[in-house]
């Protein structure tokens, strides 16, 4: 029965992937969403990386001194 269902699901997905590679104006609005998804989630990555850096330098300093 799993087996059945699986395959439908396939067959559903394959179809929403034609519909959307078909329409080359919604293709160009995905991939711009995905673009912009990335850079927020680099732009996020980096600042905490910044500021980590930030507080092992702190941290360093402290026990230096």
């Amino acid at each position: 029965m799993r087996g059945i269902q699986a395959s439908t699901r396939w067959n559903d997905m394959e179809a929403y992937v034609e519909q959307i590679l078909s329409h080359p104006l919604l293709i160009l609005f995905l991939s711009l969403v995905c673009m912009l998804l990335l850079f927020a989630v680099l732009k996020g990555l980096v600042k905490l990386m910044i500021v980590a850096c930030g507080l092992v330098a702190l941290y360093f300093g402290y026990l230096h001194f």
